[in-house]
């Protein structure tokens, strides 16, 4: 990759919009960019009050930050086109994130030593062949995510570097590429923990292909269990069949998304007490067991819940939500502010627009007998067992009904 001068970068793609995904550009202050688009079209964008440029996004709403993708007016799907993209005030520039930008196989083109400011670099959803490693000696660096970003066979690929993580502090990290299936000490997931155990609040290893076992390791490494202040950890789409038991000592979690993975068990979650948010969401065709489990009574914490394609069938559906419908009714006050346990809680379990998840049979209406704040009644069908959820203790559930 060639550049007239390091804050230029050049991209590379096929196709009539640029780009293709989405760029996301934050600075510390007033900035600009230019654009040249490789036909003979270019354009300079400012940040504006919102100190971003954002490119990809449908709103036009903050005119300030969001600008449309550029159109071209010739060519087709397969015309190759090259985009440069100048930084004018590089030294502004605190932001990256760029998703599915480059569809084509070429190395990331960004110099990154001459931002020295960069606090925060995500990339997703591209076939990178390299990336300039002096991002990794970027003092003040706090978030790092590569998901889906690199090629088979580059070495960022099913490995992550000591250089990646030794010596840092993000408090953020985010890695997708094919991880699992092997030892921790091949991957080098292992050393994680050992590096960044004292700093890390976020991490993401979604779609690594992490199973119950891991060549000759376990679910995940044993050393896991020295992030103390971890907040928010992310293992959709692995292979899982549980819940790692290792999870269950990272007390300090406050979400845990654990969607798409081919659950069968709701193995232990007991020690989480400090837990808000619980994603499950499935895909698979294996189901879990159609009843609340019993550590969720530690779960007091607990306000969003999303169980979408769980539980095989829209049986198994109905009867998990009445097993849900009876534990919120022992374990929540009827009435009361949203902090109290079980209270206020927002469910996810079907999405109408896409058409996912399984249908809700009966008409959501009040049960016989019910009476607001005194009385639940006597719920017929599930509808009406989450009519009464909604009512009588403040939830929100989206669901698809008949």
């Amino acid at each position: 990759m060639i550049f007239s001068y390091s804050n230029d970068w050049v991209f590379q793609f096929t196709g009539l919009q640029f780009p293709a995904g989405n760029v996301f550009l934050n600075f510390s202050g007033p900035a600009s960019i230019y654009v040249d688009y490789g036909n003979g079209a270019g354009a300079t964008f400012t940040s504006g009050t919102a100190n971003r440029i954002f490119f990809g996004t449908d709103d036009t709403s903050n005119a300030s930050a969001n600008y449309p993708r550029y159109l071209y007016g010739t060519g087709s799907a397969s015309s190759l086109r090259t985009v440069r993209i100048r930084i004018n005030q590089p030294e502004l520039l605190v932001g990256l994130q760029v998703n599915g930008a480059l569809n084509r196989p070429q190395p990331f083109p960004v110099k990154f030593s001459r931002f020295v400011n960069l606090q925060s670099v995500g990339l997703s959803g591209m076939s990178l062949t390299d990336i300039d490693t002096s991002l990794l000696q970027l003092k003040n660096l706090t978030l790092l995510s590569f998901r889906g970003a690199f090629s088979k066979d580059t070495r960022f690929y099913g490995f992550i570097p000591d250089y990646v993580f030794s010596g840092k502090k993000y408090l953020t990290f985010g890695w997708q590429a094919a991880l699992g299936g092997k030892s921790f000490s091949v991957s080098n997931l292992d050393k994680l923990a050992v590096h960044l155990g004292a700093t890390l609040d976020r991490l993401i290893l979604d779609s690594n292909s992490l199973g119950d076992t891991n060549g000759v390791d376990g679910a995940l490494p044993e050393n896991f269990s020295g992030f103390g202040l971890l907040s928010y950890l992310a293992l959709n789409n692995n292979l899982y069949s549980t819940f790692p038991a290792l999870i269950n000592g990272l007390t300090s979690l406050t979400a845990l998304e654990f969607g798409s993975n081919p659950l069968v068990s709701w193995g232990n979650l007991s020690g989480l007490t400090n837990l808000t948010t619980l994603n499950i969401s499935s895909s698979h065709a294996t189901s879990l067991p159609a009843s609340v489990p019993a550590y969720f009574t530690n779960l007091t914490a607990l306000k969003v819940f999303s169980f979408m394609a769980c539980f095989g069938n829209a049986a198994g559906l109905e009867a998990f939500i009445g097993s849900f419908y009876s534990f919120v009714v022992s374990n929540a006050a009827l009435s009361g502010p949203a902090s109290l346990p079980f209270r206020n809680m927002r469910i996810t379990c079907g999405d109408v627009a896409v058409g996912s998840g399984f249908l809700v049979s009966g008409v959501e209406k009040a049960p016989d007998g019910y009476v607001q704040g005194s009385s639940n009644g006597t719920p017929a069908n599930a509808a009406e067992m989450i009519y009464v959820m909604k009512n009588q203790y403040g939830h929100t559930w989206i669901y698809r009904g008949v």
